[in-house]
């Protein structure tokens, strides 16, 4: 249930990088007063975009990681419906996806793809809103950024 919830997390916050420009429900922006981050991310494709309760997911990351990520790497997501806390917890960022992802994962380019099944008991509606954040073995932000959503 936490890997569930944190890629749930994880791919909203993939679908808010695929078209900066597109309109659709997802609204993110990065964390605020945290501009220094090691992954640019170049492509994600996300599907279903937006997400939908009690279906498979789909999230293709490409980008460029500036300093690699290895063992002892922190992540943290929370995950709000409502208002109301529904997921507030930690993760390993290297096992997120095992068949794409081995720590370290090297500076340079970066391909992830992570497969998994939003909740049945995912409320639709919303709104959705939460924060991402990945934080390396040497406390360099990796990623962080905030995100409101609709859930089909």
């Amino acid at each position: 249930m936490k890997t569930t919830f944190f890629l749930l997390a994880f791919l909203l916050v993939a679908s808010l990088f695929a078209v900066t420009n597109a309109q659709g429900p997802i609204k993110w922006q990065l964390c605020p007063n945290r501009p220094k981050q090691t992954l640019a991310i170049n492509n994600i494709i996300m599907n279903p975009n937006p997400p939908v309760s009690g279906q498979n997911f789909n999230v293709q990351i490409q980008g460029v990681l500036s300093t690699p990520v290895g063992q002892g790497s922190l992540g943290h997501v929370t995950v709000n419906y409502a208002g109301a806390p529904l997921y507030d917890g930690d993760f390993d960022p290297c096992t997120i996806d095992t068949q794409s992802v081995n720590c370290p994962i090297q500076a340079g380019n970066v391909n992830l793809n992570i497969n998994d099944v939003i909740p049945p008991f995912a409320p639709a509606g919303g709104p959705y809103d939460g924060q991402l954040a990945v934080i390396d073995e040497h406390s360099n932000l990796v990623f962080c950024v905030t995100f409101t959503f609709y859930m089909n």
